[in-house]
């Protein structure tokens, strides 16, 4: 299991992204029976800031990977912000199209949150638990490494989640108007 905790952003950066996610972000669930809150971000220049913005870190060796980002061919970016309260969580689960993943917890003063990595399905119990802190980041490839938010028991947990692919694969706006019945 390759992963890589690195400090990518600061509490007032932190603050700039959670307000700038709530004003712009789109609701977003693949389930309504989830218990967690989440809000895509489609504006590219914000994608692009964020994807610059771990470049750069990358290339002043102060964000580690266990692969060469700078031969890591993007093709596309997805990007959420999640809101963790009131014993919310996220049960382990695969990113079936994300080769790169990576989590920044965006805020601080809630109890419990930790960020779950197994290489189990079923082991969230025993998987390695992270306390990060504000603008700290977990990497990791989605595809292949079980991950998940133990609940919250106190306060908010905001998070920015990011996907992206080195395939062919596209991430579409979900149009959250259209209904099925």
């Amino acid at each position: 299991m390759n992963y890589y905790i690195n400090n990518l952003f600061d509490k007032k950066e932190c603050q700039s992204i959670i307000e700038f996610a709530e004003n712009n972000g789109i609701q977003f669930s693949y389930n309504p029976n989830e218990v967690w809150d989440c809000k895509r971000i489609y504006d590219d220049e914000f994608k692009s800031n964020i994807i610059q913005k771990i470049k750069e870190k990358y290339n002043n060796n102060e964000f580690k990977l266990w692969f060469n980002l700078n031969e890591f061919n993007i093709k596309d970016v997805n990007i959420s912000l999640t809101k963790y309260y009131d014993n919310r969580w996220l049960d382990l689960h695969l990113d079936t199209t994300s080769q790169f993943t990576t989590v920044i917890v965006l805020s601080n003063g809630f109890s419990d949150g930790r960020f779950v990595l197994s290489d189990k399905m079923d082991d969230i119990k025993n998987g390695n638990k992270y306390i990060l802190n504000i603008g700290e980041s977990i990497s990791f490839d989605g595809s292949k490494t079980y991950h998940g938010v133990m609940p919250v028991y106190s306060g908010v947990r905001y998070a920015l989640n990011i996907w992206m692919t080195n395939t062919d694969f596209k991430y579409y706006t979900l149009d959250n108007s259209k209904k099925l019945i």
